[in-house]
């Protein structure tokens, strides 16, 4: 999922998410390994807070409610901004694509701004395999 923003496309890659969820439920075997996501975090990773970049007014508000489902603690970073494009440079190779060079400034920011325990944060990112932004984060 990633910041588009017409309607039309973010509700054609929901249907299709949904298709596949559905698809994969009545098709399954017992005992073949599917998400399970009933499974509470427990442990270290109760105690962890997750930060994840904003990605789309369609999906960022809705993700800290699922994690809270699975008793993960979420903030979502605030939308992006020019101080994230200027962080981000200071930080990652300018050949790296622009969007992924926000996201990162955006974590950065979060990281520096003393709010989170280095310790006791991780950072959720998506990793997609395509030319720009989710396969330069690595």
């Amino acid at each position: 999922m990633d910041e588009i923003s017409n309607l039309g496309a973010v509700r054609i890659r929901l249907r299709s998410m949904l298709d596949v969820a559905r698809e994969r439920v009545q098709t399954s075997i017992p005992g073949t390994l599917l998400p399970r996501f009933s499974q509470r975090a427990e442990g270290k990773a109760a105690a962890r807070t997750i930060i994840i970049p904003w990605f789309s007014p369609f999906y960022s508000p809705a993700l800290p409610d699922v994690f809270a489902s699975l008793d993960c603690k979420v903030e979502i970073l605030p939308p992006q901004e020019r101080s994230s494009v200027d962080v981000g440079l200071r930080y990652v190779n300018n050949d790296v694509c622009y969007p992924a060079l926000i996201v990162v400034g955006d974590i950065v920011k979060a990281l520096q701004s003393g709010k989170y325990d280095p310790g006791k944060t991780v950072v959720l990112l998506t990793q997609t395999f395509g030319q720009c932004r989710a396969s330069s984060y690595v």
